[in-house]
Parts: C-alpha cells; sequence; structure tokens
C-alpha cells in the first residue's frame, strides 16, 4: 500500500494495528508505531504513546492537543517538549 506522506494527517496505535487517517479515508495495516516511525519523512513526530502526526498539517497546537483537520491529537507529558521544539522549526505559510 502507497499512501502519499503529504496526505497522511495522523496515525493511532491499536497493539499491533495502526490506524493512519489521510486527508481521503482510514487505513488499518498490521503494523506497530516503532515500525512505521521508521519509515515515515522527518516532518511526522511522536506525539503520545498511541500517536504519530503530521507536523505539516497541524493548524493549531495548545498545551496537550494538535488540531489536525478540526481533529485533537494528543500530546502527552512525555513528547511536549519535542513536539513544540518541532513545531516551533518549521517554516509556517
Amino acid at each position: 500500500m502507497n499512501i502519499p506522506f503529504s496526505s497522511i494527517l495522523y496515525i493511532q496505535s491499536f497493539g499491533n494495528y495502526l490506524k493512519i487517517f489521510t486527508d481521503a479515508r482510514m487505513y488499518l495495516i498490521s503494523e506497530t508505531l516503532i515500525n512505521i516511525t521508521t519509515l515515515l519523512s522527518e516532518n511526522f513526530q511522536r506525539t503520545h504513546k498511541s500517536y504519530i502526526a503530521n507536523l505539516d498539517r497541524v493548524t493549531k497546537a495548545t498545551r496537550t492537543h494538535l488540531i489536525i483537520e478540526n481533529i485533537k491529537v494528543p500530546v502527552s507529558a512525555m513528547y511536549k517538549v519535542s513536539v513544540f521544539e518541532k513545531l516551533e522549526g518549521l517554516p509556517r505559510l
């Protein structure tokens, strides 16, 4: 399955399965977050033990969530510093 990185909004983990949410639809694949992280480009960031977000698609950020297409993606305390440091370094239009 080939999914363009730019179409991915975020990824949610359920054990050894992932839900990949894109502009068009949701894909369910048998994979772990750790394994898929090695395949993703640098604009993807782990935000929580069960989530990876495409930082290029973030429209708003709060202390506890990233907003992507009006969807709240959680940011846990463990990943908070790295998420917001990376967001600050991204060019914005």
